[in-house]
């Protein structure tokens, strides 16, 4: 099964922020969205994930226009992440995570037992079973990107769109989430991520593309993409130190792994 976009167009307030994208998400692949600060990223995302209508061209998954599908069969085929983390409802950690089971649920909206083990699992895999009866409004910013995540994996779509997943998570939950993500897509499921944090994204992702003003500038494997001239041009900065000149740990390595910048134009 591939989710692919063809000629992807979305427009807002008279100005273009994606424009013409193809690219395809194929199980089992665990892709990296990147590019600097208003380059389309969450707003791409948004568009493959069925959530907003693109101003031109088709966004299809297994061949069926995502505008042609039932809202609870696309809700059973994409399971999306957005960038916001908001919870404005006090629920408990474990029913934020049984709505990620909605378009699951029996004719009588009751969750079934499948629902409930699927919980179970994504609250153990984001480790945060022992929470799981807290109210989700008391937790700290990354215990609630921890909740959300486990939402979308609770779905267990064969499809995840994650907005910026690592985000707000310190080292060894932004770790956590990455190996998370790479065994859904090692376990057949198509993961594509949006990410600022280049070096997780060289490590354990096995494709990149590169979106700068709303268009793809380069999509391949991660020391194709990661260059030194591409972050020149795009990011508009330079390495000026690296942790390891390549990444050899067998986790999609072969680009540099780099730890800070320098800015290279004001």
């Amino acid at each position: 099964m591939t989710l692919t976009a063809s000629n992807i167009t979305v427009s807002a307030s008279g100005r273009t922020i994606v424009d013409g994208v193809h690219l395809a998400l194929a199980a089992g692949e665990f892709v990296g969205l990147i590019g600097p600060n208003g380059a389309g990223k969450s707003t791409l995302m948004r568009a493959l994930a069925g959530v907003q209508r693109p101003s031109a061209g088709v966004v299809a998954a297994a061949n069926r226009p995502l505008q042609a599908t039932p809202p609870r069969q696309r809700a059973r085929t994409i399971a999306y992440l957005p960038q916001d983390r908001r919870i404005e409802w006090r629920l408990s950690v474990r029913d934020v995570v049984r709505l990620g089971r909605f378009p699951h649920q029996a004719g009588d909206g009751r969750p079934t037992p499948d629902c409930e083990a699927a919980v179970t699992r994504a609250l153990t895999r984001v480790e945060l079973l022992d929470l799981s009866e807290r109210p989700a409004t008391v937790l700290s910013g990354g215990e609630l990107s921890r909740v959300l995540l486990a939402r979308a994996l609770a779905v267990e779509a064969p499809f995840m769109l994650l907005d910026e997943p690592a985000a707000a998570l310190d080292p060894y939950h932004q770790i956590l989430v990455m190996e998370v993500l790479r065994d859904c897509a090692r376990n057949g499921c198509g993961v594509m991520a949006a990410i600022h944090d280049l070096a997780l994204a060289a490590r354990y992702m096995d494709r990149l593309i590169l979106l700068d003003a709303g268009r793809i500038v380069c999509d391949g494997p991660p020391a194709e993409v990661i260059t030194p001239e591409r972050l020149r041009e795009v990011y508009h900065v330079e390495s000026v130190s690296e942790i390891g000149a390549e990444m050899g740990d067998g986790l999609g390595g072969g680009a540099a792994a780099f730890r800070s910048w320098r800015r290279i134009r004001g």
